[in-house]
């Protein structure tokens, strides 16, 4: 297997649902309890993944932020184990082109599992006892080393005009974005998988968003929370679509 796998061959849809049987699908708390104990970018609970075709990166979405990774095997291998298990569970959020993407993890868990684990090593990390002072006693906790995703934050363009005639918006449980839509609910404007990306609409559209309340599951409000301070920093802050040249461009005329 090589070493760096950006089209692998696509898996047939009868191995996708076939590989479904391959790993024990844990309970929602078990989840949480696991990835509670882990630390720094592997805390919170994996959501969904999607593909940006835009930058040519894997998402993953997690309860506390979203990872960016280069769809190679030397970067997804840094990923423990079990979140990669838990991924090849998971449907693809978008449609995408690359019909290459929507088998990738499945079938690199998939090679991993026939050669045991010998072409395709998984991060593993290693247990650590440390004092917890909440309790007062000593305990275990997993710790792993870094992952090789991306440190910076791709932005993604969109097409500003049609967020004029946004008038609803909604939290997706299942895969964790936000869902831009007209005042006809059925009419999607666009999917919002990172909060920090509401900072590219324009100023009329954060102020809307704003006075707009975003719907969302009881279950959901830490991440419903994510979006709606990203949208009030914006409008505090004058932080928008435009924003730094319009600004530059006043300077220079009132010079």
């Amino acid at each position: 297997m090589p070493e760096e796998i950006y089209n692998p061959i696509r898996v047939p849809e009868e191995v996708n649902l076939a590989a479904r049987k391959w790993f024990k699908p844990l309970p929602d708390e078990t989840q949480w309890k696991r990835y509670i104990k882990t630390k720094g970018e592997y805390s919170g609970q994996i959501r969904s993944w999607d593909f940006d075709e835009q930058h040519s990166l894997v998402m993953i979405k997690r309860t506390d932020g979203v990872q960016y990774f280069r769809p190679w095997a030397k970067f997804l291998q840094t990923l423990p184990a079990r979140d990669l298990h838990h991924i090849a569970q998971l449907n693809l959020n978008s449609d995408t082109n690359v019909a290459s993407i929507r088998g990738l993890i499945p079938h690199l868990v998939a090679e991993s599992r026939a050669s045991k684990w010998k072409t395709f090593k998984l991060a593993v990390g290693r247990g650590v006892k440390y004092f917890n002072k909440f309790t007062g006693k000593e305990e275990w906790k997993m710790v792993y080393p870094p992952a090789r995703c991306l440190r910076k934050i791709p932005m993604r363009k969109f097409d500003l005009d049609k967020f004029d005639s946004l008038g609803y918006w909604y939290l997706d449980g299942k895969t964790g974005a936000a869902v831009i839509t007209e005042k006809k609910v059925t009419v999607e404007i666009a999917r919002i998988l990172d909060p920090i990306w509401l900072v590219n609409l324009r100023e009329a559209h954060l102020k809307k968003l704003q006075r707009l309340p975003l719907k969302y599951l009881k279950e959901d409000r830490e991440l419903a929370d994510q979006f709606i301070k990203v949208v009030q920093f914006c409008v505090k802050n004058k932080v928008w679509a435009g924003a730094s040249t319009r600004s530059k461009d006043e300077e220079f005329k009132t010079t």
